[in-house]
C-alpha cells in the first residue's frame, strides 16, 4: 500500500509539474549590429524596431552607427510561439533590407541597411530660415551642438522650413519659470511644414544631488505657462529624453523635481490600453493619448483607440493568429517613477547568459531577467499539459494492476 501511495504521489506531481513547464514562455532572441545608409552610418538616436507579424515587439535607439550594444536589444517570446517567425526591422519607420528568423535562446549579430540616403544638418550655432527637403524613402536629421537632435520624415515629399533653432538662456526660464521645478536643458525650435519631428534632448551627467532622475520630463511653453509632453522616452542610460511632435513651434524644455518620498512605488497605473501613455505623479493615475499613427496590435493608434487595419486575404490562407503586444517596461521593464509609466515606450529585457561567442558581440547585462519566468497558459502548452497528464495516469493505473 506504501508502495502505490509512493507511485500516485510520484505521478501527481509529474503531472502538476509538466503543466508548468510546458506552459513556461520562450526564451528572448537577441540582435545586435550596424546601421549603414546608402550614404552614411546613423547617427546616434535614431529609433530601431522589430515586429512580427505587423506587431511591434521591441524597440531601442542607435548609438555610435550601432544597435544593441549599450543597450541590448531583445526580441522576447512570452506566448513561447515565435520560433519560425519572421522578424521585420525598421529605423525611424524607413524599413531595413534584412530580415531575421526568431530563435528561442539566440543571439545573432545583424547589420542592418537602408537603401535610403540621410541628410544631415550639423551646427553649433542658430539656426534660421533653413529649408529642407523632406521625403517619404529619405530622413533629414540636424544635430545641435551635441545635445540635440531633431529628425524629420513625411510620408509625402514635402519642403520644410527650419525658422529657428537655438538654446533658452536664463533669462527666459528666469521670466517664465516652473514652480517646484528646476530646468535642465531646452531649445527654442520652430519647423514650419508637413512633418513630424522626433526630438532627442541630451542632459547633463553631473546632476545635482537634489534632483530626482526619474522625474525628468520634457515640456512644451504654451505662451502662458509649461505643459507636460505626453508620450516620452527617459533613458538614464543615455542620459536623453525622446519624444514626437508634429511640425515643432514652441520652445521645449526638460524640467526635473526634487527628490521625495515615492508616492508611485506601489501604484499600477496601466490601464491595458495600447494607445495611453500610463503616468503616476505624486501617487495619482493620469493617462494620456499616444500621437496618431503610433503602431497598435493590428493597426494604428487614433485619438487613443486603436484602430485595426483591415488585412488582405486569399482563399487558400491559413488563418493566422496575431502575437500579443509584449508589456515593456520594458526597455525596462525599467520601473522607476514618471519615465517608466509611459508605457508603449522603449523598454529593456535579458538575455540567456553565454549564448554567444563572437567576439563583436555585446556582452553587458546577459543573464535573463525574472520577468521571463512569468508563467503562461497557452492553448498549445495545455494541450500538451493534458495528454502528458492522461500518459502518467495509464502509467499508474497500469502499475497499481500488477500490483
Amino acid at each position: 500500500m506504501a508502495s502505490k501511495k509512493i507511485l500516485f504521489a510520484i505521478g501527481l506531481f509529474w503531472v502538476l509539474f509538466s503543466g508548468l513547464v510546458f506552459a513556461a514562455p520562450g526564451i528572448p532572441d537577441r540582435f545586435y549590429g550596424e546601421v549603414n545608409f546608402s550614404n552614411m552610418s546613423a547617427p546616434d538616436n535614431l529609433s530601431v524596431t522589430a515586429e512580427i507579424d505587423g506587431v511591434q515587439v521591441a524597440e531601442t535607439s542607435t548609438s555610435a552607427g550601432r544597435y544593441g550594444y549599450g543597450q541590448l536589444f531583445f526580441v522576447t517570446d512570452s506566448s513561447n510561439n515565435r520560433s519560425g517567425k519572421t522578424i521585420e526591422f525598421f529605423v525611424n519607420d524607413v524599413k531595413a533590407d534584412e530580415t531575421a528568423v526568431f530563435q528561442n535562446g539566440g543571439s545573432q549579430r545583424l547589420d542592418l541597411t537602408l537603401g535610403v540616403p540621410i541628410n544631415q544638418l550639423t551646427t553649433d550655432g542658430k539656426i534660421e530660415n533653413e529649408q529642407v527637403l523632406v521625403a517619404p524613402d529619405s530622413l533629414f536629421t540636424i544635430i545641435f551642438r551635441g545635445n540635440l537632435t531633431v529628425v524629420l520624415s513625411s510620408d509625402t515629399e514635402t519642403m520644410a522650413t527650419i525658422q529657428e533653432i537655438h538654446g533658452l538662456g536664463h533669462d527666459f526660464y528666469a521670466q517664465h519659470p516652473f514652480e517646484g521645478r528646476s530646468s535642465l536643458v531646452g531649445y527654442e525650435i520652430k519647423i514650419d511644414g508637413a512633418v513630424e519631428s522626433s526630438i532627442v534632448m541630451s542632459y547633463a551627467n553631473n546632476l545635482s544631488g537634489d534632483i530626482d532622475e526619474s522625474s525628468i520630463a520634457p515640456y512644451k511653453f504654451n505662451g502662458v505657462s509649461w505643459e507636460p509632453i505626453i508620450g516620452f522616452k527617459l533613458d538614464k542610460g543615455s542620459k536623453t529624453v525622446a519624444f514626437k511632435v508634429n511640425a515643432a513651434s514652441t520652445p521645449y524644455a526638460l524640467f526635473a523635481g526634487p527628490k521625495t518620498e515615492n508616492l508611485c512605488e506601489n501604484i499600477s497605473c496601466n490601464d491595458f490600453n495600447p494607445c495611453t501613455t500610463d503616468v503616476c505623479s505624486e501617487g495619482v493615475c493620469s493617462h494620456g493619448a499616444l500621437p496618431d499613427n503610433t503602431k497598435c496590435p493590428n493597426g494604428v493608434c487614433k485619438g487613443g483607440v486603436c484602430q485595426q487595419i483591415e488585412q488582405p486575404t486569399t482563399d487558400n490562407a491559413e488563418p493566422q493568429t496575431t502575437a500579443s503586444v509584449e508589456p515593456q517596461n520594458q526597455k525596462n521593464p525599467q520601473t522607476d517613477g514618471v519615465a517608466t509609466e509611459n508605457s508603449g515606450l522603449l523598454k529593456d529585457n535579458g538575455a540567456p547568459e553565454g549564448s554567444d561567442t563572437n567576439p563583436d558581440s555585446p556582452k553587458e547585462n546577459t543573464t535573463p531577467p525574472t520577468a521571463f519566468v512569468t508563467l503562461e497558459i497557452t492553448p498549445s502548452t495545455a494541450i500538451i499539459s493534458f495528454v502528458v497528464m492522461i500518459f502518467t495516469l495509464m502509467f499508474s493505473y497500469l502499475i497499481f494492476r500488477r500490483k
